[in-house]
């Protein structure tokens, strides 16, 4: 992480913390303290910031999407929440206070308070309607509280239910997008009118996170074997696009490569990650790719002016 974290303050201006791995449901329900190494974590993620544009992003729901959130890191969920869903009252209490315990710790700039909406309202079509609910509640208790924070949601190109974003404008400051063309198996370069979908509102637009693979990947079509000159060829189409449409920001995921076997993820993770594994824009060995050159060029140049 520490390696990552370095790579995004050298080649980047927006520093990116994304919660998707559970919550601490006792400390944030109980009060009990957070684990210790999730409070380190916290301070070193605080110390990497510095400098920096800060964007957290919190997930409401699972890293499946269809239920809410697991334990911490692998941990069980309470008891008391067997059964628990969107409409639970502890779980929106839960939330709330994740929401202010992040802002307090890392004091973002930008605050996605509902990774992927779209796409837990599509994962679990009987409860879309509670958990659009309770998105309104956590983005309505942000706003409310921290009044110089730009606060939103996040909606899923691929996987997401189109139907949601226009249910939403109204309790979203701007339209961030999680796209990751390759998930239908395709990695050919998207066509000009791929994101055209997500500026009909006329609200302002960010890349809340990205990526394309530089080598092989899962996806929901099987496995697929992409290369770094295709990577690259995904960057240069997405610089055109920020540059072209004014995107608010760009957050590409991930920096490095992810290495599965020394990372020690869960079965379940290690799954997960198999997805993004060779997204890095620099691999295992540090070695930059041809996109991480164009990404450097790109913040070094800003875009270009006619």
């Amino acid at each position: 992480m520490a390696a990552a974290f370095g790579l995004a303050a050298e080649e980047g201006s927006l520093i990116a913390h994304h919660f998707d791995r559970g919550i601490p449901w006792e400390s944030l329900l109980d009060g009990t303290p957070l684990p210790a190494t999730f409070a380190a974590e916290l301070r070193a993620r605080r110390s990497a910031s510095d400098g920096q544009g800060v964007y957290v992003a919190l997930a409401l729901s699972n890293v499946a999407r269809d239920d809410i959130p697991d334990g911490l890191d692998g941990a069980a969920r309470p008891v008391s929440l067997a059964g628990a869903g969107p409409s639970t009252p502890e779980v929106q209490r839960a939330l709330t206070a994740w929401i202010d315990l992040l802002v307090a710790e890392l004091d973002p700039d930008f605050l996605n308070v509902g990774v992927e909406i779209d796409l837990v309202a599509a994962s679990d079509p009987a409860a879309a309607g509670d958990w659009l609910e309770l998105y309104r509640r956590l983005y309505r208790h942000a706003t409310a509280t921290y009044p110089d924070v730009t606060v939103f949601a996040s909606f899923q190109a691929e996987l997401g239910d189109p139907a949601v974003l226009p249910q939403l404008v109204d309790a979203t400051d701007l339209i961030a997008v999680s796209t990751y063309p390759y998930l239908g198996g395709d990695l050919s370069t998207p066509p000009p009118d791929y994101l055209d979908r997500f500026f009909a509102p006329g609200l302002p637009v960010a890349i809340a996170e990205t990526g394309f693979p530089a080598g092989v990947a899962a996806t929901p079509e099987g496995e697929v074997a992409s290369s770094p000159r295709a990577q690259d060829d995904y960057l240069e189409w997405l610089l055109g696009q920020a540059c072209a449409r004014d995107l608010a920001f760009l957050v590409w995921f991930l920096p490095t490569d992810i290495d599965i076997g020394a990372w020690g993820y869960s079965p379940e993770a290690a799954a997960t990650a198999t997805v993004f594994a060779t997204n890095g824009l620099y691999g295992l060995n540090g070695d930059p790719r041809p996109a991480a050159r164009r990404w450097t060029e790109a913040r070094e140049t800003g875009c270009s002016v006619d």
